[in-house]
């Protein structure tokens, strides 16, 4: 048996689920287990059975038990990093997150926690992956309007995710101005009169750091329908996405002979570019 933990927001989740079908495909007794759900408000909780045509075999309690540690203890809060984890629990988190582990297709009796934010994972599932990701028609007007203007354009999403990230020391600081000015020169050089669709949590700050004439604000996208964002992102043309798993998917579930744009330092203190992260045909700036 192996169950993996579903936590975080909807671009984690979608990366999670995908590591889960494919251990599915291979024919490994594969479980979910959403209970960190249970005492959470964050983010818009778990998406996934309402967005997507998903039915995960989720664990008994007592399994997880049995295979987990528990992270809600505050005795493990402090000593985890000091002690033996136990046999039965693999986790990859932090900087992990963005690396390729194939040894996690060969483990049996495990509890699976982490990110899992490569598409070397599910790359043979590519199409499934695809499938299993179709987003619901738009029910309103403004969204299939914004929708119809990517379509007839050379459309350009650009995601800037302020917010939590401003005090997230992992994360903090590595998409400002410079990224998105030199990223945009470079869309310029290969697009012939794009049109950027920005989508970020702090629209403001993009008003006042965004001040051509060929950019689109999104911002009619809230709460529980924060994922059309991500479906917007989809069906432009080109991408520049920010360090973040939403924006990943909002490109890697877009047309494949677009442009895309990532940064090339995913977290602070890895800078290289050649995390896993990125698939082999993304730009990195």
């Amino acid at each position: 048996m192996i169950i993996v933990r579903i936590f975080g927001g909807l671009g984690n989740q979608m990366f999670q689920y995908a590591l889960y079908h494919v251990m599915r495909t291979r024919g490994l007794d594969t479980y979910v287990d959403l209970s960190w759900y249970n005492n959470r408000s964050c983010h818009n909780g778990y998406e996934l059975g309402t967005l997507f045509s998903v039915l995960p075999r989720t664990a008994q309690p007592a399994d997880i038990n049995r295979l987990a540690e528990n992270e809600n203890n505050i005795l493990w809060k402090v000593w985890h990093r000091f002690i033996r984890r136990k046999d039965t629990f693999y986790c990859k988190y932090g900087k992990d997150a963005v690396w390729f582990f194939p040894e996690v297709f060969c483990l049996d009796e495990k509890y699976i926690s982490g990110y899992w934010q490569s598409e070397k994972y599910f790359k043979n599932c590519e199409d499934d992956i695809r499938k299993l990701y179709s987003f619901p028609q738009f029910d309103d007007l403004e969204n299939n309007q914004i929708a119809m203007m990517a379509k007839n354009t050379e459309s350009v999403s650009l995601h800037v995710r302020r917010g939590d990230y401003l005090n997230e020391p992992l994360l903090k600081g590595i998409c400002e101005d410079r990224y998105y000015e030199a990223a945009m020169k470079e869309i310029y050089k290969k697009v012939d009169k794009p049109v950027f669709f920005v989508f970020s949590n702090d629209i403001p700050w993009c008003r006042e750091h965004f001040t051509q004439n060929n950019i689109i604000f999104i911002n009619n996208n809230t709460g529980a329908n924060s994922f059309r964002d991500m479906q917007l992102m989809s069906l432009c043309k080109h991408h520049i996405i920010a360090n973040s798993s939403f924006s990943w998917w909002g490109a890697w579930l877009g047309a494949k002979n677009g442009i895309t744009i990532a940064p090339k330092k995913w977290f602070n203190g890895m800078n290289d570019g050649k995390m896993d992260i990125y698939p082999s045909e993304w730009n990195k700036i």
